[in-house]
Parts: structure tokens; C-alpha cells; sequence
């Protein structure tokens, strides 16, 4: 029974390179065992020649080790090695088939030794056997480069060098050095020449994707090749933060992003640390913050301040309150509920934080008001409070309500109201005063005679406490002093010798008007008497 063991090809991807082996001498037997035949039986390595493989990435030698009935080596184990040039032996177990990419031997253009071994594992009946032949790697047509960074890729403000390297028209590696011009569609990027004809320098602070090309004469044509080289942004130097949207309702979730930006102002997506977010003029009870996500609970205007790797910026955003939760009245305007006092009230509408929506009035909002006090009166959505105290005031609005607690305080005294016992008096004669305090209004608050001090505009006029005579008559006004608090009022003294007949007429002025008209025909009773003697006297004084 006789086997074949052989070296033949696989090529992953085509390529025209030849690729010529010698025949190779069998320099080993094996004998096998099977279950058709107990003795060793001898089998030589056969190597075709002519066999083609590419030269470039993803080609392989494929070797098959099979015996004549299509039984594989495998079935009694070993190994199968491939040593080309000096390049190091690699090894593999058999199978149906065996692969060796050319790739791991970086083969250039030229000669190399092949020698493939088969080493049967111990115990195994099987014979070594070994294939030698000659390697022979011919260039390709070149059909292009392919355009690469040396190294590191482009990063904004770092030089970079680029490689032109020769491929053929399946894109595997072709042989040779060619003097390639390089250029680029950008305005922005520049190009260095080198010392070596297929590598430039490569410089550009705009980072994104440039169109680089690389051209040479190969053969009396020139061949272009273009590749899109992809320059990074340099190293983080700011941020920006990007808020979508603007305004956010009080409970609702924010996410806060933000983008990077290096020293020439490219923008950066993928920031190197993640994004911290604080606000720092809220109390933390009023926001929420979680990894990039803000949950604010107070609205009104905020601060956001966002950080990554010690870069900041801030912006503002506008909290708006949620939908409508309670309703509480609420004082249209600033001040202390007092007795006697009108306080009108609007309907304050707050989402489920405590924010207001809204302050409706009645014409804009009808609600019911109501008070649990008893002398209180509720007109619309006024409240006059009868008397001091706690009170709680109500709204109703549809199937809402609201209360709110009501500290009525006393109304405030801002004058004197002083009250005479008449409101004229005979000269000579006495009066009582009696001193309230009153409210703006002039509703009267309390009695406050006897704290009161009174004086009067007549230095005659003698005060006494509550009391005040009147020695001489006119028109006299009498001010009571409590504090700041002043009142005045007027007083009219009636003559002695009038006052009698005329006690009764005080109150109307009819005294002082018969005192006029007594004086009057007093006068006339003078003339009448007078007259007859002055003429009798000019008479006198004309006889003579």
C-alpha cells in the first residue's frame, strides 16, 4: 500500500506571483498500521511544482498529509512543520488540512529553501517522512499604494509621518521603492518632504478626515492612490456643556452633556473622564444629581456648573413648576390681616413640590372663600376681619381645597378723636373732654382719657386733667397729645351778659347774633339822644 504526502497551494486571496518549487528527493519512509494491513508499509513526499501563491497579507501554504485510501495522518496522530529560508519553523497538527500563512515568514522578492517535516506521535506506527524544495517569490504589478501613518495616528499638532506602500490590483504587498509625490485636499494640512522617496511629513492643527494622495511614475505611468487619513484632536483644554432643553419642568429628569474642545478648537466627543454636574446656588433638598442626570425639584432660574478632568463651564436653565397639585388663598398684597381692615385674597395653584403656578384672582379663577370667623365678612374675595385672633381662611376651586391659618391683629391707632361734653360754653364756664384712639379709617379703638394730655390755644384757658375753663370768649381749640398720637377739637365761648337770654340758642349761634343786634340799637339810642343837643349847640356858635 502505498501514500502521498504533498505540498500544494491555497490562496486566500489571488495574486499573479509565481511561485516555483524543485522537485524534492523523498528522503523518508513511514510504515502504517491499520486495520486492512498489519506491516509497516513505505510511502514517499511527492512536492508539485509550479505552484502559485500571492505575496502579499492573507496568503497561505496549505499541506495535506493523506494516505492512499483518503485516511488522514491525523488518525494516528503527529505533527506537520514548515521551515522557509531562515525564518523559523512553525508547526501544526494534521488534519484534513494544514495552513501556514506566508505572512508570519514576511518573505520579500527572492529565493528560499522549503523543507516540510512530518513527525508521527509517539507510539504511532507511522514513519517520519521530510519534502524539501525551493521557494522562488517573484514581484508583483503594481497598481497602487496604500497610504498609512508610520507609527502613532495623526493627532492635531503633531507631526506624523505617512507611508506610500506599493500594492498590487488584489491589494497585496508589492516589492520595490518608487519616489511618490503626497498631497492633500485640505487647505489646512501640510506636507513635508523627506529624506526617503515613499514616506512625507504630515502636519495639521484640523482635526477630522483628510484626503491625502500619493502619486509616482511605476513603469512610465504614473499611479495615484488616494486614502482618507483621520487626524485626532490634541489633548482636552475646555468644555462646553450642551443643555436640551433649556427650560425643564420641577420633577423632570435633565441629562447634561458636553463636548470637549483642544488647543486649536477642535471638538472633542469622547471626553477622557466623565461629566460632573453640580449646582451650586440650590440647597440640596431642591435637585437631585445623578452621574450626567439632574432632577430639580425648586423652580426658577439655576446655575449649572459641569466639570471633567478639572475643565468647567456653566449655563443657566429655567425650572418651571409641574402641573397643578394644591390650592391655598393667599394675600393679593404684603401686610398684616388687622381688625376692621378689608384683605383681599387670591388663589395660590403649587405642583406637587410646592411651586407655585399660579395666582388666580376671582375674575380670572372664580373660587369660594370662606372664614371661620364668626363676626368676620367675606365679600367675594374679600375678608374683613371683626375682631383679632386666629382664623382660617378656605378657598374652594372645583374639587379643590385649601386652607390657610390667619393671625388677625389689632388695628392700628394713627390719631385722637377728643370729644367736648358741649360744643360752646358760657365765658367762664367749664367743660369735660373724653380722648379715643382711632384706626385710618377713624373707627374708634379704645378710651383713652385719662393717659390723654390736653392743652389749648388760649394761654387764659385753664386745663385741668379732662377738664378745661374758659375765662375769656371767642373760638378756642382744645388738642389732646398721646404719644405721637394727636386730636383737636374746637370750642366757642359765649360772652357773659349774652349768655342768659340766649342759653338756649348756643348750639346754632343765635346768642352771638342777638348780641349784635342789642349793641346795634344801644348805638342807635345814642344818636337818637345826641342829636338835638349838637344842633342846638351849632346854633349857639353861629350867633356869635
Amino acid at each position: 500500500m502505498r501514500s502521498t504526502t504533498s505540498l500544494r497551494r491555497r490562496t486566500r486571496f489571488a495574486a499573479p506571483v509565481a511561485l516555483s518549487l524543485a522537485f524534492a528527493t523523498v528522503l523518508g519512509a513511514f510504515s502504517a498500521t491499520s486495520a486492512r494491513a498489519a506491516e509497516p508499509t513505505t510511502t514517499q513526499v511527492v512536492v508539485t511544482s509550479d505552484l502559485v501563491v500571492g505575496t502579499g497579507t492573507g496568503q497561505y501554504v496549505v499541506v495535506d498529509v493523506t494516505l492512499d485510501d483518503g485516511s488522514t495522518v491525523s488518525d494516528g496522530g503527529g505533527a506537520v512543520s514548515l521551515t522557509i529560508g531562515t525564518t523559523g519553523s512553525y508547526r501544526a497538527f494534521p488534519g484534513k488540512e494544514i495552513a501556514f500563512p506566508l505572512d508570519d515568514f514576511a518573505l520579500g522578492e527572492g529565493r528560499y529553501p522549503v523543507i516540510v517535516d512530518y513527525q508521527p506521535s509517539s507510539g504511532s506506527t507511522f514513519l517520519p517522512a521530510r519534502a524539501e524544495a525551493t521557494l522562488v517569490v517573484r514581484s508583483s504589478e503594481v497598481a497602487g499604494f496604500r497610504i498609512a501613518p508610520v507609527g502613532a495616528a495623526p493627532v492635531a499638532g503633531v507631526l506624523t509621518t505617512l507611508r506610500a506602500v506599493p500594492i498590487d490590483a488584489d491589494g497585496h504587498t508589492a516589492f520595490g521603492t518608487y519616489r511618490v509625490t503626497f498631497s492633500s485636499t485640505r487647505a489646512e494640512d501640510m506636507i513635508a518632504s523627506t529624506a526617503e522617496f515613499d514616506e512625507t511629513g504630515f502636519y495639521s492643527e484640523l482635526a477630522g478626515d483628510a484626503e491625502v494622495q500619493a502619486s509616482a511614475i511605476v513603469g512610465g505611468a504614473r499611479v495615484v492612490s488616494t486614502a482618507i487619513i483621520t487626524v485626532a484632536p490634541a489633548d482636552l483644554t475646555g468644555i462646553s456643556l450642551v443643555r436640551v432643553p433649556t427650560e425643564v419642568q420641577a420633577g423632570q429628569s435633565l441629562t447634561i452633556s458636553a463636548v470637549g474642545e483642544d488647543y486649536y478648537g477642535n471638538e472633542i466627543t469622547t471626553l477622557p473622564k466623565p461629566l460632573v454636574v453640580t449646582v451650586p446656588d440650590l440647597d440640596p433638598a431642591d435637585y437631585s444629581v445623578a452621574g450626567d442626570t439632574v432632577t430639580f425639584f425648586r423652580a426658577g432660574r439655576v446655575e449649572v456648573v459641569g466639570d471633567v478632568d478639572g475643565y468647567s463651564d456653566w449655563g443657566f436653565l429655567d425650572v418651571v413648576a409641574g402641573a397643578p397639585v394644591t390650592i391655598e388663598p393667599r394675600p393679593a398684597s404684603l401686610g398684616t390681616p388687622r381688625v376692621g381692615e378689608p384683605t383681599e385674597y387670591v388663589l395660590a395653584v403649587r405642583d406637587a413640590f410646592g411651586n407655585e403656578v399660579a395666582a388666580y384672582r376671582p375674575a380670572d379663577q372664580p373660587f369660594v372663600l370662606t372664614s371661620d370667623g364668626a363676626d368676620d365678612v367675606v365679600n367675594g374675595a374679600v375678608v374683613t376681619f371683626g375682631s383679632e385672633g386666629g382664623r382660617v381662611v378656605t378657598a374652594t376651586w372645583g374639587t379643590r381645597t385649601g386652607s390657610l391659618a390667619v393671625d388677625v391683629q389689632p388695628a392700628i391707632e394713627t390719631g385722637l378723636r377728643v370729644t367736648a361734653s358741649s360744643e360752646s360754653v358760657a365765658q367762664g364756664g367749664t367743660l369735660r373732654f373724653t380722648v379715643t384712639t382711632v384706626d385710618a379709617r377713624g373707627v374708634a379703638l379704645r378710651d383713652v382719657t385719662d393717659e390723654a394730655v390736653l392743652s389749648s390755644d388760649t394761654p387764659s384757658d385753664v386745663v385741668d386733667g379732662n377738664t378745661v375753663r374758659f375765662p375769656s370768649a371767642s373760638e378756642h381749640v382744645i388738642t389732646a397729645r398721646l404719644g405721637v398720637l394727636t386730636g383737636e377739637t374746637r370750642v366757642t365761648v359765649v360772652p357773659t351778659a349774652a349768655a342768659a337770654p340766649a342759653a338756649g340758642l348756643a348750639a346754632t349761634g343765635a346768642t352771638l347774633a342777638s348780641a349784635w343786634v342789642a349793641a346795634a340799637l344801644l348805638a342807635l339810642g345814642v344818636l337818637a339822644w345826641g342829636a338835638p343837643r349838637l344842633r342846638r349847640a351849632a346854633g349857639r356858635a353861629r350867633s356869635r
